[in-house]
């Protein structure tokens, strides 16, 4: 789905009300860490990956608001 200028993916077919859910870890991770995809990003965008790591583990311990704003931070986003 498209708003404005920014895009939004929902996935309907794998959401449940009982189990914990690492959409935002799972996707970062396959974007920015050890995948194909990860090493055309890395070439376009310089991200930290210590940081990126850091603030990940920080957000899937505590799924917070601020802590989800700290990864767009580091993801230039």
């Amino acid at each position: 789905m498209i708003v404005g200028n920014k895009t939004t993916i929902i996935d309907f077919e794998s959401s449940s009300m009982n189990r914990k859910v690492s959409n935002v870890t799972s996707a970062t991770q396959a974007l920015c860490i050890g995948s194909r995809i990860s090493k055309m990003v890395g070439g376009m965008y310089k991200i930290p990956k210590k940081k990126m790591i850091s603030v990940l583990r920080e957000y899937k311990q505590k799924q917070t608001r601020g802590n989800f704003e700290k990864l767009l931070d580091v993801l230039k986003l």
